[in-house]
């Protein structure tokens, strides 16, 4: 019978160091790497195909010549490079932690969506409860082009959206609260800065400012943003510059009967 157990506990420690080295191979070799992405193109079949790996999952990994498109939204990317390096072992905490992501070169098409059926399900109220904690530590975006699809230009609108030259990200999403530690935009078109904490659950006490400065068509919009929110009040102003002066306050009081206050201050027409 000790012959027996010794047997069966040598073949299970055999099992358990060819899992491991499996994993560790799969984590820590280019090689691995390139299964993994090998199998999820297969998976999603003509959705996503892929050019080049390098890296390991472990991180951080690059992929380069990405390509994504999505029958149901009719959006197409299209990515020359993105890397990403994402801590492992955060995720035995139930949390993704992304130490450092980057994406290059991309172009994304926005297309026709088709028409969703209604749910079979009842929908569940509105949570802004992260069902997984999401911490971005620096995302950096370079030369990003959205632009609708061709079929849906018409007469007076742009095939070309938005050319962003340079973003930077750094913030969260958890059980906690949504963070956006920086959000800083460089387009062709202006400019864009975010920086806001708010708690995921009433009161949904926080605050947040922003600024921003963009060009539509012919003209220039400029303006800044703040929000506060208390427990018992959420307050939101708005200053606009171009391209007129203009202020806009509004207030909700977060109660049962959620009462709400629009000021808006224009200037003088003759």
């Amino acid at each position: 019978m000790k012959k027996v157990l010794l047997a069966i506990g040598s073949t299970f420690a055999a099992l358990l160091v060819l899992v491991c080295g499996a994993a560790l191979w799969l984590l820590n070799t280019e090689r691995g790497a390139s299964l993994i992405t090998t199998l999820a193109v297969r998976q999603l079949g003509e959705r996503l195909t892929v050019g080049e790996v390098a890296g390991t999952l472990a991180g951080p990994l690059t992929l380069s010549k990405v390509r994504w498109r999505d029958p149901r939204s009719g959006m197409h990317v299209a990515v020359g490079r993105a890397t990403v390096d994402i801590e492992l072992l955060a995720l035995l905490r139930r949390e993704v932690r992304v130490r450092n992501a980057a994406v290059h070169d991309a172009h994304i098409q926005l297309g026709e969506p088709q028409p969703e059926e209604p749910p079979e399900e009842p929908e569940k109220p509105l949570s802004l409860e992260a069902p997984i904690d999401i911490v971005v530590e620096r995302f950096a975006a370079s030369r990003v082009v959205v632009e609708r699809d061709a079929g849906q230009v018409t007469e007076g609108r742009k095939a070309r959206l938005v050319t962003i030259r340079e973003a930077d990200f750094v913030g969260r999403w958890t059980r906690n609260d949504i963070a956006v530690e920086r959000l800083d935009v460089r387009a062709a078109e202006g400019t864009a800065q975010l920086r806001a904490a708010f708690a995921t659950s009433k009161p949904w006490i926080g605050t947040g400012q922003g600024d921003i400065r963009w060009r539509v068509g012919g003209s220039t919009y400029a303006a800044r943003l703040a929000a506060t929110s208390t427990a018992q009040q959420a307050r939101l102003e708005l200053d606009m510059s171009s391209p007129l002066t203009a202020r806009l306050a509004a207030t909700l009081e977060q109660s049962a009967a959620l009462p709400w206050r629009v000021t808006l201050e224009l200037p003088r027409f003759d």
